[in-house]
């Protein structure tokens, strides 16, 4: 057992280095932070990313119009932090005439903790539209905790929101927390969440890479809202969709290769090691891994990469 335990410890290092090289990237939650559908996470932008997004989704509480749009644009600064400016606008159409009613301008802000340790999830606290004084609609203040463990990530945070003239919070009041799975072995996620006054599911697509827009990603997300209440109180779900483009803006061509690499078609897997052709003395990651692998007994060892993903092939003939 003595022997092996440099091949766990190998292993272990490998396997994390695999998860995190299918991180998909991060999307931005309806309120302006990035997050999941409703919520904000404990993730934020890289230092020069740029969120750009457009979606449709309405809280209740301001009342019923048939046309209502939410636009909002997002900075990494670095050193953790963030920063959203967020439009919602809403208005009624009828044929013929236009009555506009305006809506809300908001700044958003987050501050991801400098806080580092083993089995420490990412800790950050924000505050949501502290801009403009005639119409604050979705005030509030927020400490969350985020991770990810392989397919799943999760966020669980609590808030204090400004209540509505009615008398009830909007948005991010007391607990909220949610969930996002990636869907087997696809782009695709299930999100599962909790504002505090609603609740609400969707799924959400995280585009590759796109190198001919500047290593951009979209990432676009549809949601249907659970026991949501208008003014009356009565009920109103309803379902909706945001867009955001994420565009690096300073990334390093070290950066850009690594994002193109991941965002690559599943491709041979090279360079494969066998015994044909494995050096004697190495300290190239793959030939190190395939010399353990051999040293443990195992037999027909075939280690390589496909896109960025480690591939390990063998068999094993040996009982305990």
């Amino acid at each position: 057992m003595k022997n092996l335990t440099p091949i766990y410890a190998m292993a272990s290092a490998l396997l994390l280095a695999t998860i995190a090289a299918q991180a998909q990237g991060v999307g931005v939650a309806s309120i302006g932070a990035t997050g999941g559908l409703h919520i904000p996470s404990a993730f934020v932008l890289g230092a020069g990313d740029v969120a750009i997004s457009q979606g449709n989704d309405h809280d209740p509480l301001l009342g019923t119009y048939n046309q209502h749009r939410n636009y909002t644009l997002g900075f990494g600064l670095g050193g953790g932090i963030e920063l959203f400016g967020r439009l919602n606008h809403i208005q009624n159409i009828t044929p013929g005439q236009t009555d506009l009613v305006g809506g809300d301008i908001s700044g958003n802000l987050k501050w991801q903790l400098p806080i580092e340790g083993a089995g420490l999830p990412k800790l950050a606290v924000g505050f949501t539209d502290y801009g403009g004084k005639a119409a604050v609609f979705f005030r509030s203040i927020y400490a969350v905790a985020s991770d990810e463990l392989g397919p799943l990530r999760w966020s669980l945070g609590y808030a204090q929101s400004k209540p509505s003239v009615a008398g009830k919070a909007r948005v991010l009041d007391r607990v909220f927390g949610g969930a996002e799975l990636r869907l087997w072995d696809t782009r695709a996620t299930l999100l599962l969440e909790s504002d505090g006054t609603r609740r609400h599911a969707g799924v959400r697509y995280y585009s590759p890479v796109l190198s001919w827009l500047g290593d951009s990603q979209l990432v676009g997300s549809v949601q249907r809202s659970f026991g949501a209440l208008d003014l009356t109180g009565k009920a109103a779900d309803a379902s909706s969709f945001n867009l955001t483009l994420v565009v690096p803006l300073q990334a390093d061509d070290a950066t850009r290769e690594q994002r193109t690499r991941s965002a690559a078609k599943a491709q041979v897997a090279l360079p494969a090691l066998t015994a044909a052709n494995a050096p004697a003395q190495t300290t190239e990651p793959l030939a190190v891994l395939y010399s353990s692998l051999r040293a443990a007994g195992l037999e027909q060892v075939r280690v390589g990469t496909l896109g960025t993903n480690l591939v390990v092939e063998y068999e094993n003939q040996r009982y305990l």
